[in-house]
This record gives structure tokens, C-alpha cells and sequence, in this order.
């Protein structure tokens, strides 16, 4: 009989375990033979406690798994002793986690994986995420290390892996390549594309915009000299070479804020693109615009790099001439601007203030600017344009030879030629009594009484510079174009309030343009101090640096004016 209940208890435990049996069966089946045969049950209901309270804890580890992240790491290798275990990056350092030879089946070095760190296992593989990095460049190639190479990042020489697929590619791995470097675990990740033609460096020209010589007003002769050097290089480059001119010629715009230097410019680019579309038939960039920021970072070396690849790339335009509309090769040249210089060109050592920060970098420029002058296919022409060029190193500028030209104060007749522009044909004028040509013309008058005229006084500030000598700085020698531009555009709006008021329009009224030039002029001359000064008088700094000791005022905001009088 025992032996009989013991099969039967048997039986009974198979049944518990039997997932071949629907569970409904299984518990009829238990049950049957628990209550017909008086079976003791409690090893049983023992074993499915057990047994229940075991699933609990693992399904609760298996949720407490699926919401651990993971880490994405890459593959490095496997290892043998003590056990088989997968190594991986973990960071700057290497991790060894237990793992199955089915895991790790098909990964090679630099394969991407995820990593459960908290529960130090192999978690999965990760391919579907693009991998990212820094631009390093290639120093050596160790003969005795087949799947490392030697990258310079940041200054630094380090030696870093290969990723599997770049083993075959390693003859390609030259000096100076450059290469994707994954700096936090220390892998070379991709062969980057060092073929470029320099293309990229050009300015798109819907960003230049379209000025002319009638909307410059008036136009300094060095826009028409820039030119008429271009059109010397590709319509007559035999004489150039007779002559032995100099490959490449820079010119140098200083003046303050609001002079014309950017018009200038644009007004350059517009007639250089219609000479290029006149030979090619195609309106093709030439102006290479350079932005300072482009070049400095807070690393040390950085910079340096920049630039250096900067040059490369500078070269590799250069080397590509246009072709003109029958096929042949011109040598139409680069223009290079370097927009506000002092940033790229600041004076060198303790004197101007840079502690050696830009020592390096001009150097580096400066070399790399003399040796494109050898290689380049095509001339170069490189404009420099800066509102304190007594920031800029003197050698530099000597180096360059960059040819100089002050965008200072207009003159009477320039004033009067910006006047015309900005103050059309067709604009109403308050009080012009039927005859809107002669009302227009009294107001320029007016206008340039005011900037020009004895009356009221022309004094602003009084300049005391170091060796003692007294400067008297007019209201006549600060005048520029974005000065009248903004008078007017003041103007205007006065004038579209008031006739809002009115209910009719009433036009233009002399009275505004010269009610904003005197509080312009003011408030300039309360706001103007030794350290500012060089931006709003450049024909002082041009030719010469004096110390300037002190400013003083010789106008208040509350002083009242007589009503300027009008030019003959």
C-alpha cells in the first residue's frame, strides 16, 4: 500500500511539472487523485509555493532588467583565461564581462555593443546609431602594431585602435590624413574625406547681395582699383608677366562703423561676378569671406589646426582655374577678405595685451599666406577690412603689404552725392509748395549747412593727447554714410507718425533729419573716451598712434541751438 501512494505522490509531482498539459487538466487530475486516494498533499502544495514564489522573484528580475540602461560601448576583443570573457571599452579603460561564445559570435574590433554596467553583462549589440566623434589627423603608422596607429588630437599624439573595417584600408592612412577619433574610448572610427576641392570656402553670393555704383552714392576709388586688378590678370596676364607684378596684391579698409567698407565690398563682388559670368557664362562664386570665429577655440592647438587646414583647403581652390566660354583655362583670381583683421592680425607680445594668446596663430597665418603665394594656379587678391587697426600688428600688416585705405568722414560733395542717393527724386517733401526738385534741394542744403556749416559751432570734444597737444574733433569730420542713412530712415518715420495724425500725408521735413543729427552728435560727444575714440576718427590712427589722455566735452545734451544756416 505504501508503495502504492508513493507512485501515486510520484505521479502527482510529474503532473505539477508537466507543461505539456493544459493547467485546468492538470489541476483536475490533482485533485482526483488527492481526495480518492487520501494522498498527503503537503509536499505538493510545498513544491508550488516554492516554485510560485521563485517565478515572482525572477519576473520582478526581469522587470528591474528591462528598465536598467544600458551603455553603448565597443568591442575590443575576447579572452580565454581565466574563463571566457568579452572585452570591451568602458570609457578610457577596458571592461572583462562573462559572456557565451554565441554573444560574441560574429563581433570584431570596434563593433558597437550595449552593456548592462549595473548587472556587468553583454546586453546586446547596438549598429543602428551613426557613430560621431572628432576630426583628428594621422601622425604614424607603428610598424609593430598592424591595428593601431599614432593620431595627433588636440596637440597631442596618442595612440589609438583601428576599427576591423579599416585594417585593409591602413596604406590609405597616411601622415596628415584626416580621421573620425572617438577621443573617450580611443578608437579611429572612419577614413574622412581629404579629397575636398575647397569649394565649401566660397561665399554664396545671394548672401553679397546686388549693389551698384548708384547705390554706393559715393563710391571710393579704390572699389574701381580692386577691379580693374582683377580684369589686368585674366585680359592681359602677358603683361602682368613682363612687368614681374606680384602674384598676389592686398588692400587694407580701416575706417569706423557705418564708413562704407562692407558696401564697398559687395559693390566689389557684384562687378567681379559680372566679369565671371560675362567670360564663363556662369555666375560662379570667387570672394572667399574669412570669419575670425572660425579659426579660434579655447584648446590649446586647436587653432592652429584650424588655420593650417584652413590654407589646405585655400590651395586646393586656387588650383582649380575657370574655364571661360570657348573651354580655355583662365587665371581668374581669388578674392580673399579677411573681415575685421585685428581679430586674426592682433598685435604680437606683452605691449598690445595678448600675453602671447595670438603669438602662434599670426605666425602660423603669416606663413601659411607666403606660401600660397608659390603654389596657388591662380592670382590672389586679399582685402582686409578693420575699425581698429591699431589693435593689428605692424610687422603683419608690412608683411601682407596690404595697401591702405581710410573710410573716414565724407566731404561736402560726397555728403551731398549720399544725400541725392537716399533722398530720391520721387519723395515727398513737407512744404514743397508745387516745385518738389526745389524743395528737395533745400533740404539737402539744409542738411549740409548743418554738417558742414559755421553755425552753430562745429566743436564736439576736446582731445588731450599724451606729449600735451590739444585736438578739437568737428562735427564735419565724423560724418559717414550710415549716419545720414539712419537721419533719414528717422525722418521718414517722424514724418509717416505725424501724417498718421494729421490724416493726410505731409512729407519729408528737414527740421527731423537735422533734430536726429543734433542728438546724434550729442550724445556721441558724451559718450566718446580715450579707449573708443580711434573707431570714429580713424584719418587720426591712420598714419600715426598718439596716446590719448583725455576727452572733453564741448557740448551738452540741454544746450539749445540756433537754426543752421544754409549753404550758399
Amino acid at each position: 500500500m505504501e508503495q502504492k501512494l508513493k507512485i501515486l505522490n510520484d505521479h502527482c509531482a510529474e503532473m505539477v511539472h508537466d507543461e505539456g498539459v493544459k493547467i485546468d487538466d492538470r489541476a483536475d487530475v490533482l485533485i482526483y487523485h488527492i481526495t480518492e486516494h487520501g494522498l498527503d498533499c503537503r509536499a505538493v502544495v510545498r513544491t508550488l509555493l516554492a516554485e510560485a514564489d521563485l517565478g515572482r522573484k525572477l519576473q520582478k528580475a526581469a522587470e528591474e532588467v528591462d528598465q536598467t540602461p544600458l551603455a553603448d560601448e565597443l568591442f575590443v576583443d575576447t579572452i580565454e583565461e581565466p574563463r571566457f570573457l568579452a572585452v570591451v571599452t568602458r570609457g578610457r579603460d577596458l571592461a572583462y564581462l562573462p559572456a557565451t561564445r554565441e554573444a560574441v559570435d560574429g563581433l570584431k574590433q570596434g563593433d558597437p555593443v550595449l552593456i548592462d554596467m549595473k548587472a556587468g553583462r553583454l546586453a546586446g549589440r547596438d549598429g543602428k546609431v551613426a557613430a560621431v566623434g572628432d576630426v583628428a589627423t594621422v601622425e604614424s603608422l607603428p610598424p609593430d602594431r598592424p591595428c593601431q596607429i599614432v593620431v595627433k588630437h588636440q596637440e597631442h599624439s596618442l595612440l589609438a585602435r583601428l576599427h576591423h573595417r579599416l585594417h585593409t584600408q591602413r596604406e590609405q592612412f597616411k601622415p596628415g590624413t584626416r580621421v573620425l577619433y572617438d577621443a573617450q574610448r580611443r578608437f579611429v572610427l572612419d577614413l574622412l574625406d581629404t579629397d575636398t576641392d575647397g569649394s565649401e570656402l566660397l561665399t554664396d553670393l545671394a548672401k553679397l547681395g546686388a549693389v551698384r555704383r548708384s547705390d554706393v552714392g559715393a563710391p571710393k576709388p579704390i572699389a574701381g582699383e580692386i577691379v580693374d586688378r582683377v580684369r589686368q590678370c585674366f585680359e592681359h596676364p602677358d603683361w602682368v608677366k613682363t612687368m614681374h607684378a606680384r602674384q598676389r596684391c592686398s588692400y587694407l579698409l580701416v575706417g569706423g562703423t557705418g564708413c562704407g567698407k562692407s558696401f564697398h565690398l559687395k559693390l566689389v563682388a557684384q562687378e567681379v561676378h559680372d566679369l565671371v559670368e560675362e567670360i564663363t557664362g556662369e555666375r560662379t562664386s570667387r570672394f572667399v569671406v574669412c570669419d575670425a570665429s572660425h579659426f579660434w577655440h579655447s584648446l590649446f592647438g586647436e587653432t592652429e589646426q584650424r588655420i593650417a587646414l584652413w590654407a589646405d583647403r585655400l590651395r586646393n581652390l586656387g588650383a582649380r582655374p575657370l574655364k571661360d566660354r570657348q573651354g580655355r583655362t583662365v587665371p581668374f583670381p581669388l578674392l580673399v577678405v579677411l573681415e575685421e583683421c585685428e581679430a586674426l592680425l592682433r598685435g604680437r607680445g606683452e605691449q598690445q595685451g595678448s600675453g602671447h594668446l595670438f603669438d602662434r596663430p599670426l605666425s602660423l597665418l603669416l606663413q601659411k599666406t607666403e606660401s600660397l603665394e608659390a603654389v596657388l594656379e591662380v592670382p590672389i587678391i586679399w582685402v582686409a577690412t578693420s575699425n581698429r587697426i591699431d589693435l593689428a600688428d605692424p610687422a603683419a600688416i608690412r608683411r601682407l603689404g596690404l595697401r591702405r585705405t581710410v573710410f573716414g568722414t565724407l566731404s561736402l560733395p560726397e555728403a551731398a552725392a549720399v544725400l541725392s542717393t537716399k533722398l530720391p527724386a520721387d519723395l515727398p517733401i513737407f512744404q514743397e509748395n508745387g516745385d518738389r526738385g526745389a524743395a528737395r534741394n533745400a533740404v539737402i542744403q539744409r542738411v549740409l549747412g548743418y554738417l558742414y556749416g559755421p553755425n552753430p559751432k562745429q566743436g564736439l570734444v576736446e582731445v588731450q593727447l599724451a606729449n600735451s597737444e590739444r585736438r578739437t574733433l568737428n562735427r564735419c569730420e565724423m560724418v559717414t554714410p550710415a549716419v545720414i542713412e539712419e537721419a533719414i530712415s528717422s525722418a521718414t518715420d517722424e514724418c509717416l507718425r505725424k501724417s498718421h495724425r494729421a490724416g493726410s500725408l505731409l512729407g519729408l521735413d528737414a527740421d527731423a533729419v537735422i533734430g536726429f543729427l543734433h542728438r546724434h552728435y550729442t550724445g556721441m560727444a558724451q559718450t566718446l573716451r580715450p579707449h573708443n575714440i580711434a573707431e570714429h576718427c580713424p584719418e587720426w590712427f591712420a598714419d600715426e598712434a598718439p596716446v590719448v589722455h583725455n576727452v572733453v566735452p564741448l557740448v551738452r545734451r540741454n544746450r539749445r541751438t540756433a537754426m543752421p544756416l544754409a549753404l550758399g
